[in-house]
This record gives structure tokens, C-alpha cells and sequence, in this order.
């Protein structure tokens, strides 16, 4: 199977990364981190660099309640699959945590360790929370990308997997269109978009830049090539995945 992957804003390498919130968030956060619900009174910050939210929120890694996976299994939704007690979703669970190298240890700063003695001596549940992260410390930027590498977000554990297995990523470009016949993507319609702070330049001069093709290179996600893919499209992929929002893959 040839797979394809379409990332609309860049790929953010560990060296590339200041821990300044201004240029962190115009790097890797929909429209810098200016989101709003319609009514005005939510803000949604959400990710926009390849690996997604996974790159720019904390490495709590939570296994899917119960209670959620109880109404998931109720009606109107019906997906008995996932209920409570499912062992081919308990397994899939096991499957993330374990590659997401999710679990406990983490050396709790002063503040954060006096709140869980506080609350075990007020005889309330306290635990420590489980993390995607490789190091028992923590920067504390974890917003701002993990310069580390300890942070096991998705471009550095489930793309690597999918680019080992012969999957192509291009990044800073926006599908338009999908024309596919069966069972195969025969050619895609797409635009390059600017990102980052670039973007915001074009933004606030309402110019339109004009953008090379863009492709990863180097570790962690190593020499990708873009065979196949021109202006006019693509030669025959089985699978296109376009990157706008990611689903959820840990680390959130």
C-alpha cells in the first residue's frame, strides 16, 4: 500500500524551536492561538504542525474512562466494541500506551507534590497522572514543543512508523480536491499555504507569497522524498491522509 500524507502547516524540528511564546504559538497553533468558539467565549488552541496537538499540549496521557466508554456504547452511538470490559479495545489501549511509552515517575515540583499530600491527608483521591514523556522531569514548555525529544508526540513515534513503512509526508500544502477511482487516490488538487510566522506576515500585509513544494528532511523523520507528486498531481496512492486537525494520539 503507497500512503500519502498532507501536513497544510510545517514541520517544527527540536533545533528550530525558541520556547518564546509569541513565535511558538505563530509556529505551531491554528492562526497563532487566535481561535474562538462563535459566541467568542472559548478560546481553542489547537495545533498546527505536523504531529498536531500532540506537539504543543502536555504529555497527560489518559486511558478512556469508563463512563465515556459505557455511553460510546449506548444508544444513539451503539458501538458495543468499546464497552467496558471490550478486550479488543482494553488491547488497543495496551497498544497506544506502550508505544507512546506512557506511564508513572515523574519528579512533581514543590507545589504540585503539596497539593497531592494535602488532598491524601484530607482523605480525597489524589494519583499522579500518566505520561507520554521518556524523562521522569519536565521542562514545563511542553506549549511551546519539546526541544527534548523526551515528549513522545506523534511526529516522532507514529509517523516515524508510517515513514519506516514506506508512507510519503509533504508538508505546507492544503488539499483542495481528491479524484480517486476504486480502491485507489489516482490524483489530488491541493494549494500551498504559507505557515508560521510567515504567514502572519502575509496576513497582516494581505499579499499572497508564493510557495516552493515542501518535504521533511533529517531526523527524526528522515529523507522523504516526493516521488511522484508534481503540480498536475500524483501517480497512484491508495490512501491519501490529510493532516488538518489531527485526531487525538496521546500526549494530550
Amino acid at each position: 500500500m503507497r500512503v500519502l500524507l498532507l501536513e497544510k502547516s510545517s514541520w517544527m524540528q527540536r533545533g528550530s524551536m525558541t520556547w518564546l511564546e509569541s513565535e511558538a504559538h505563530a509556529d505551531m497553533y491554528e492562526c497563532a492561538g487566535f481561535v474562538v468558539t462563535a459566541d467568542g467565549a472559548i478560546n481553542i488552541l489547537a495545533g498546527s504542525t505536523l504531529g498536531g496537538g500532540t506537539k504543543i499540549n502536555w504529555t497527560a496521557s489518559l486511558r478512556t474512562p469508563d463512563h465515556v466508554r459505557r455511553e460510546w456504547a449506548s444508544p444513539p452511538h451503539g458501538l458495543a466494541a468499546v464497552a467496558p470490559g471490550s478486550i479488543s479495545f482494553d488491547n488497543a489501549l495496551d497498544a497506544v500506551c506502550s508505544r507512546l511509552g506512557v506511564g508513572k515517575g515523574t519528579a512533581m515540583s514543590g507545589p504540585n507534590a503539596r497539593l497531592l499530600s494535602g488532598l491524601r491527608q484530607l482523605g480525597l483521591h489524589g494519583e499522579e497522572l500518566p505520561r507520554n514523556c521518556t524523562s521522569s522531569t519536565c521542562s514545563a514548555y511542553c506549549s511551546f514543543g519539546c526541544r527534548s525529544g523526551h515528549k513522545q508526540s506523534s511526529d516522532v513515534t507514529w509517523l516515524v512508523d508510517a515513514v519506516r513503512a514506506g508512507a510519503h509526508v509533504i508538508t505546507g500544502v492544503e488539499a483542495q480536491r481528491i479524484l480517486t477511482q476504486p480502491c485507489q487516490v489516482r490524483q489530488i488538487a491541493v494549494r500551498q499555504v504559507p505557515y508560521g510566522r510567515e504567514a502572519l506576515r502575509c496576513m497582516s500585509s494581505h499579499r499572497t507569497a508564493s510557495w516552493r513544494w515542501h518535504a521533511l528532511e533529517s531526523a527524526p523523520i528522515c529523507a522523504i522524498g516526493t516521488a511522484g507528486f508534481s503540480k498536475a498531481g500524483l501517480t497512484a496512492y491508495d490512501c491519501i491522509a490529510c493532516i488538518l486537525f489531527p485526531a487525538c494520539s496521546g500526549g494530550y
